[in-house]
């Protein structure tokens, strides 16, 4: 319980900051994980249909290893 009343203690003041530069910074670095990810998925798209191989998965057999008891 004495938690609690710390948390609640201290949240006023860490709500009122201005975290204008933080916040702005914490955008850009996830505008570019996102550009960075976009990129790559496309990549993999234009890969695959450059060289003509679909997407490989696995044959059923090899990963349906469990059988029935007789």
């Amino acid at each position: 319980m004495a938690e609690i009343a710390f948390a609640l203690h201290f949240s006023p003041a860490t709500n009122n900051k201005k975290n204008g530069i933080s916040d702005g910074v914490n955008l850009s670095l996830n505008a570019l994980f996102v550009v960075g990810r976009s990129i790559g998925i496309f990549d993999h798209i234009f890969d695959q249909k450059r060289l003509a191989q679909p997407l490989w998965r696995v044959p059923y057999d090899d990963i349906a290893y469990m059988t029935e008891v007789k």
